[in-house]
């Protein structure tokens, strides 16, 4: 039996399990979340392959007058020597409809896909199981979802929101409207209630919370070497480019200014960067900070129920 042949039949066969994982994990056009190893990759779609393959060969069996030679297939991908000439002229003998099938199958695996990766996102299954997450920890850090995962995380926060509003306050004018104050103790009492519930019982807390969504604003401080020179970099986060290993190349950032790193001691100002999109090479990075704007929770917390 030819091992090219089996290869080749081998490929085609594990396709539509591996493009279903591909899909799942795409981000933005071509990029992909999977930051696991290629054979990994071949291991993971080995067993969602059999199960469309399974599908298809169940719904040909019973809607077409068509059969599919199981034991056949097996020896072809396995390369038998036993595997003879007419065996293999039966099997090629409806060249289009076995071209037919796995163009059929591949798609529905591509499809199925994308399909799966939407139910995910929307009802935030990755959040609630780890098996169905992204592979790449970085996409959760930078969106804000890190505080649905992360306790500690999440309650920073929620603390550091609190903290913000309180400051935001302390300085309204005068003239501030009664809406507009109003608003703020609201928000102020939803956040004192969800930190309280966290001390009392975290777990109700991770159950509540999924039903808000996470922070609007991710803010960036990097610390970047040009030359001889380190320095500070803050910004808001407006997206993030992978290698294909699944690591950061490059992060985009507005609103940016920057300082010498030995300017903080002096107390010196940061300078303002007149950009649209200022992009930063992750390999220039020495460390990274991530930090998060005022978390908005919803009117869920107005109720006395906790």
């Amino acid at each position: 039996m030819n091992i090219a042949l089996s290869a080749l039949f081998l490929v085609v066969l594990l396709l539509p399990g591996y493009l279903f994982r591909r899909s799942f994990y795409l981000y933005r056009g071509s990029e992909s979340l999977d930051a696991t190893t290629f054979p990994s990759q071949i291991l993971f779609s080995l067993p969602l392959a059999v199960i469309l393959h399974c599908f298809a060969i169940i719904l040909v069996e019973r809607f077409s007058c068509y059969h599919i030679d199981i034991p056949l297939a097996f020896r072809v991908a396995a390369a038998a020597d036993e595997l003879s000439g007419p065996e293999v002229s039966d099997a090629l003998r409806h060249p289009l409809l076995v071209t037919l099938y796995f163009g059929i199958v591949i798609s529905v695996g591509y499809i199925l896909g994308l399909i799966a990766r939407i139910f995910v996102k929307r009802k935030k299954l990755d959040i609630r199981f780890e098996i169905l997450r992204y592979r790449n920890s970085w996409f959760y850090l930078f969106t804000g979802e890190e505080v649905f995962i992360d306790p500690l995380v999440r309650n920073s926060a929620l603390e550091r929101s609190r903290d913000l509003l309180a400051a935001e306050i302390s300085r309204n004018p005068k003239n501030t409207s009664t809406r507009v104050i109003k608003s703020q103790a609201q928000q102020y009492a939803r956040l004192s209630k969800a930190i309280d519930l966290g001390k009392k019982d975290p777990k109700q807390l991770q159950k509540r919370i999924l039903k808000e969504e996470p922070p609007r604003l991710t803010f960036i401080d990097a610390v970047v070497g040009l030359g001889n020179q380190t320095y500070l970099y803050e910004g808001v986060y407006s997206d993030v480019e992978f290698d294909g290993t699944g690591e950061i190349d490059r992060i985009v950032l507005t609103s940016v200014r920057r300082r010498k790193l030995d300017e903080i001691a002096t107390g010196q100002v940061f300078h303002e960067i007149e950009s649209d999109a200022f992009v930063i090479a992750y390999e220039d990075v020495h460390t990274l900070n991530v930090r998060y704007g005022q978390w908005k929770l919803s009117d869920q917390w107005d109720k006395d129920v906790f």
